[in-house]
């Protein structure tokens, strides 16, 4: 039987952008990120 998690591992192991992924996880826990959706930026 194939768990939430499985399924979770093997779609990251097929995922093709991956490799960026550390240029976004953020591991400091004192810095928080936060953005807003670019329809509610002004133009």
């Amino acid at each position: 039987m194939i768990t939430h998690a499985d399924y979770a591992y093997e779609l990251d192991a097929k995922d093709t952008l991956s490799s960026f992924r550390d240029a976004f996880v953020i591991t400091d826990p004192d810095i928080i990120y936060l953005d807003v959706p670019a329809w509610l930026r002004p133009f």
